[in-house]
């Protein structure tokens, strides 16, 4: 079973250990009580259970887990991200969501020639930004059939087509 990105751990919350959580999910309640895979920024995995989950305003939540009892172990979590199964949020595998775009490689429709890693997506009034990293580029590019051409999660990969300019060199 393909996991959900339901969030991303933004940093501390109280000296508690408490973590703030950006999501746009509003049944992030469901989990309490559940075990749920925290993906550091290391690439490296934990597993951690919420005892309390708070709405706080916007798309922020406060999460605190019942592994994590001090601010110093919950500042280790900051940037992770909150994958949780599906069905404890009632969600099926055929249920796609943005986040199911983090972590997927990237091509040039056209040339097949790989663009980089979808490393993170950000809402704007108008729609959702892709932010694709490589090495040497980052890239960002609307989420609108305009750009994005097709999506095949079987293979793990999104073809764009890009306009001049849309890749930026990374500063060394």
């Amino acid at each position: 079973m393909k996991l959900l990105t339901a969030g991303r751990i933004l940093g501390t919350h109280h000296l508690l250990g408490a973590v703030k959580v950006k999501s746009a999910l509003e049944e992030l309640p469901k989990l309490l009580g559940n075990k749920c895979m925290i993906r550091l920024e290391t690439g490296e995995t934990i597993l951690l259970t919420p005892k309390k989950i708070e709405y706080l305003l916007g798309e922020s939540w406060v999460f605190q887990f019942e592994e994590i009892k001090n601010k110093a172990e919950a500042s280790k979590l900051r940037n992770a991200f909150l994958e949780v199964r599906r069905d404890l949020l009632g969600y099926t595998e055929e249920d796609i969501f943005l986040s199911d775009y983090i972590g997927l490689l990237v091509k040039e429709a056209d040339s097949g020639e790989e663009i980089g890693r979808v490393e993170e997506i950000f809402e704007t009034a108008a729609h959702p930004i892709l932010v694709i990293q490589s090495e040497d580029y980052e890239t960002m590019v609307p989420d609108t059939p305009v750009f994005v051409k097709r999506v095949d999660f079987e293979k793990g990969e999104i073809y764009l087509e890009l306009l001049e300019g849309m890749k930026e060199e990374k500063r060394k």
